[in-house]
């Protein structure tokens, strides 16, 4: 199954510094290396990846580790792959 990731990179076409981009990939791989190369500022993750995506993850906020579920994915500090279900 094709999902979809929607992701924000660090370019500027609204004047706010982001853009935000519709990714359809299946290469959960791919895409958190591309966060971790801040190439991805974040990622606001959909079904079907919602649960398949949290291996990848560093640091899970409360509300994610008991749903299971992923809404978004950035990195902080500079180091650590965060997501949570905001």
């Amino acid at each position: 199954m094709q999902g979809r990731l929607q992701c924000i990179a660090p370019y500027d076409e609204l004047s706010w510094g982001l853009i935000y981009r519709l990714w359809r990939s299946n290469d959960l791989r791919n895409l958190i290396s591309q966060v971790k190369e801040r190439n991805i500022d974040g990622i606001n993750v959909t079904v079907p990846f919602k649960n398949s995506i949290i291996p990848f993850i560093e640091k899970l906020t409360l509300e994610a580790k008991e749903t299971k579920s992923v809404n978004t994915i950035y990195l902080e500090n500079n180091m650590d792959l965060v997501s949570s279900l905001l």
